[in-house]
């Protein structure tokens, strides 16, 4: 009886997390996301031990869920709210290690850390084995790095992490290929922080790296450096169930928004069977503008090429799009109704149904058609608030009911089912961290086209 009571409470305790989980849940306000990989490196003096991932449910273990660890491999415990312990296995004896945290979780926006990498060794000490940090490092948002720990032996030499067992290595080819756009940009290589750094030329392939570097691309304009992208030469080994043996990457230098980033434009796969594949190839450059400020390599670029292809947004008459401007609530209700309605059926809508939306505003016929589907409704005081911009969990309850073939009810809370939906069908835009953040152009497309798309 004491097991069946265990598994009804278990059961009820599980409903009641998948009832209240939302996708909005997750994401606390003006956050982002952080990354974190945990692992560990083998101890070359204690060969003879196993390592194994206990994970556990809040109140409940899951046996199932253990796994034997791989050395200099990221550590994963699944969900947000599971636990990790490493069990040390010798001779038929288990040892309690160390509770480790491989989840990164969500930090404040005016937090810059993006990613921690963190590597632990076992040690042995007398007659107890223990975890230890040999190695910890920071990367920020501007792409900067920043060891905070390292007590790795031979940190200066090609010592390459163990290989797993039934793995293989596979070769890395990157390379750049010349923008003709940005002719007064230059490239140099630059292995570690504040070592030598080395011309680069186009369309060869960079010198291989060892598994402990942290290679870098500097920009130079005019003999000045303008900015520092790290690139990873390094790959890591491969089940030998899998094929792949050679990959081959080309990489472009593009300007975005008075910046200058890495774009990846080519990657090949070549196999054991000297078959190749082409997973990403961008180099033709597309015979159609799309706008002065939206480059066919850009973010979402797809999504807005395919709206204007269609008229569904025309852009400001300088000929630009402005991604990056937050959009309102009139110019995402009109981009809604513009994708649904013909343009007869919306000029002949001409009632005024808010006190703050006249006859002879430009948006009034496109208000006026989605106040008459029963798409939108006013606030209490009996505005629409039109100029206002667009939070995220607004867009995507109205694209939802305008676009959108099937219902989607209100829970508790309004939004949620509503953005849920959204992630459910791959509309959600990577930039946006909450349901209140507002929604910029480039963003109202991507959603848009997806939701079109479903």
């Amino acid at each position: 009886m004491k097991t069946l009571g265990k598994s009804v409470f278990v059961l009820w305790l599980l409903g009641l997390s998948f009832m209240t989980f939302s996708f909005a849940d997750l994401i606390p306000e003006n956050s982002h996301r952080m990354k974190k990989c945990v692992m560990i490196q083998e101890n070359p003096d204690l060969k003879d031990i196993n390592l194994r991932a206990e994970v556990t449910w809040p109140m409940v273990q899951w046996d199932e869920k253990d796994y034997d660890i791989e050395y200099s491999t990221c550590l994963s415990k699944w969900y947000k709210f599971n636990s990790l312990k490493v069990i040390l296995q010798k001779s038929n004896k288990n040892y309690d290690l160390w509770t480790l945290e491989p989840y990164g979780g969500y930090v404040d926006n005016t937090n810059p850390l993006v990613d921690i990498k963190s590597i632990y060794q076992v040690i042995k000490d007398k007659d107890t084995y223990n975890l230890e940090k040999i190695y910890e490092e920071h990367t920020f948002d501007n792409g900067n790095k920043k060891v905070i720990i390292d007590k790795r032996e031979n940190k200066q030499s090609d010592v390459m992490p163990s290989m797993p067992k039934d793995y293989h290595h596979v070769s890395r080819c990157v390379m750049f290929q010349k923008n003709t756009a940005l002719d007064d940009i230059h490239l140099k290589y630059q292995v570690h922080e504040n070592d030598k750094i080395y011309s680069m030329e186009y369309n060869i392939c960079l010198p291989s790296a060892s598994w402990w570097e942290e290679p870098f691309v500097v920009l130079e304009k005019n003999n000045q450096d303008l900015e520092k992208r790290s690139i990873n030469l390094y790959r890591t080994p491969v089940h030998s169930s899998n094929p792949l043996q050679k990959e081959k990457i080309i990489y472009q230098v593009i300007q975005e928004n008075n910046r200058y980033a890495l774009e990846k434009i080519y990657e090949e796969h070549t196999f054991d069977n000297g078959e190749k594949k082409v997973v990403i190839d961008k180099r033709e450059i597309w015979d159609t503008k799309i706008f002065l400020d939206v480059k066919e390599w850009d973010v979402y670029a797809d999504s807005i090429k395919m709206m204007k292809e269609k008229k569904i947004i025309q852009g400001y008459s300088d000929g630009e799009y402005k991604p990056s401007k937050t959009i309102t609530r009139a110019e995402f209700t009109k981009i809604l109704i513009a994708a649904k309605y013909s343009d007869d059926i919306i000029n002949s809508c001409t009632k005024k149904y808010f006190s703050d939306v006249y006859t002879d505003d430009w948006y009034n016929k496109y208000i006026c058609m989605a106040k008459k589907e029963w798409i939108i409704k006013w606030y209490p005081d009996g505005t629409f608030k039109p100029n206002k911009t667009i939070s995220y969990a607004e867009a995507s309850k109205i694209a939802l009911l305008t676009l959108y073939s099937k219902d989607v009810k209100e829970g508790n809370l309004w939004y949620v089912n509503y953005i849920n939906m959204v992630d459910e069908i791959w509309a959600h835009p990577k930039t946006i961290n909450t349901h209140t953040q507002s929604v910029n152009r480039w963003e109202a497309a991507y959603m848009i086209a997806l939701i079109l798309d479903s």
